[in-house]
């Protein structure tokens, strides 16, 4: 901004709604400015990956990294709160700013608290913790945010990085995201389909004109990663893309830079958009452990890694991604395709699938539904006030099960 480097930084629990700005000629020089104020909208959120500032309006636009439960961040599910990105904006230097709305959400979205809802032994905790990079050169933002997986009643996520873009001439404006699904941006990112791209914390990425490539570097892990499987960290990987719009990344291990999160700048710590043959890797964790690694690259061919995601676990159905899951359609209760007998009432629920749920506690009710495949799950809700129901599959009683809890 006018020819200074500025960083700033939410401080997402000590000193809640709290925005640090910095301001310097580099990254080795920066002075303390005003705090300002994030939006109060976002809850528990922070800036991730980086910003744009649009000189001819004087105004920055930031992704922000939200956690729409921040409030009960630790749930006794396991894991950590809801995941998404959101909009901010300034036109004040990052003084204040101004929430504009959500931009990428996972496929399926819910609560923590809801974790239930979802088939098997894992839930889905939406997707964040972003990289970003701002490709002038074509005319597009890229944010990779990571899809988690958490273990019912456990600590430990499984992650996998997606990719979506929007021109910049939309200026990020919610709505305009697509994201990048079997080779093609045709999916919306608000609860569209995706293809994971590459596994775990892909945050660091960078233009070189000395390779004509885009670089990434990111913290590789087994997974589950965190708590008790923090041992799981096994180096980082670095990648070159010719194409942002292909993601056609080829990856390399490097054992010397620190795993953490992670900011890649030029050579002279003043651009994060492009470097020549030498660039700059800032890596930080936990306590301000802190690294900083200068590379310099040639044009050889690297040695790659077969760098494809480690899942251990069950396939989703709730996914479209075809590693992690088998595709289905989901089928609410005010769907014409479903057909009731009997007597049933309909009611509001906002935290159900699209908002309602159909109840009856009439004897001899039903309701059928058709349709091919060889999979059929059925998410019945336990409580107080369950019934018992038997459950026919081609006409055959298969089982009577008691939602009685």
């Amino acid at each position: 901004i006018d020819g200074e480097l500025w960083m700033f930084r939410i401080d997402w629990i000590v000193e809640k709604g709290r925005c640090a700005r910095w301001r310097g000629p580099d990254i080795d020089h920066m002075e303390k400015a005003e705090d300002g104020i994030y939006p109060p909208e976002t809850g528990l959120g922070w800036f991730l990956g980086g910003m744009w500032f649009d000189p001819s309006e004087r105004k920055l636009y930031s992704p922000l990294h939200v956690e729409q439960e921040g409030s009960d961040r630790f749930h006794p599910a396991g894991g950590w709160s809801s995941r998404k990105i959101a909009l901010a904006t300034s036109t004040d230097k990052g003084k204040t700013w101004k929430y504009e709305g959500d931009i990428i959400t996972p496929e399926t979205y819910f609560f923590n608290r809801e974790y239930y809802k979802f088939s098997g032994a894992y839930y889905g905790n939406g997707v964040c913790d972003f990289g970003y990079y701002a490709d002038l050169r074509n005319g597009y933002f890229y944010i990779f945010p990571e899809e988690s997986w958490y273990i019912k009643g456990q600590w430990g996520a499984l992650w996998g990085v997606r990719a979506a873009r929007s021109a910049i001439a939309d200026k990020m404006a919610p709505g305009t995201w697509s994201y990048f699904y079997d080779g093609n941006w045709d999916e919306p990112a608000l609860a569209g389909r995706s293809t994971l791209v590459a596994p775990s914390h892909f945050w660091g990425v960078i233009y070189s004109e000395y390779l004509d490539q885009y670089l990434c570097v990111f913290p590789s892990n087994k997974d589950p990663w965190g708590g008790p499987y923090a041992h799981n960290v096994d180096g980082v990987m670095i990648g070159a893309c010719s194409d942002l719009a292909k993601q056609d990344w080829v990856w390399g291990y490097c054992p010397e830079a620190m795993f953490g999160f992670m900011k890649l700048f030029n050579e002279a710590g003043t651009d994060v958009n492009t470097c020549g043959q030498t660039f700059r890797h800032y890596g930080y964790f936990a306590d301000n452990t802190f690294r900083r690694v200068d590379f310099t690259l040639k044009k050889e061919p690297i040695k790659t890694s077969n760098w494809t995601p480690r899942y251990s676990f069950e396939p989703h159905p709730e996914s479209s991604d075809p590693i992690i899951g088998r595709k289905t359609k989901i089928v609410g209760s005010s769907s014409t395709e479903m057909k009731y007998s009997g007597s049933w009432a309909e009611k509001n629920e906002p935290e159900s699938y699209q908002g309602k749920v159909r109840e009856s506690n009439t004897p001899g009710s039903s309701l059928a539904f058709s349709f091919p495949g060889p999979d059929i799950y059925w998410r019945a809700v336990r409580s107080p006030a369950g019934g018992k129901a038997d459950v026919y599959i081609d006409d055959v009683l298969r089982k009577t099960v008691d939602c009685f809890s």
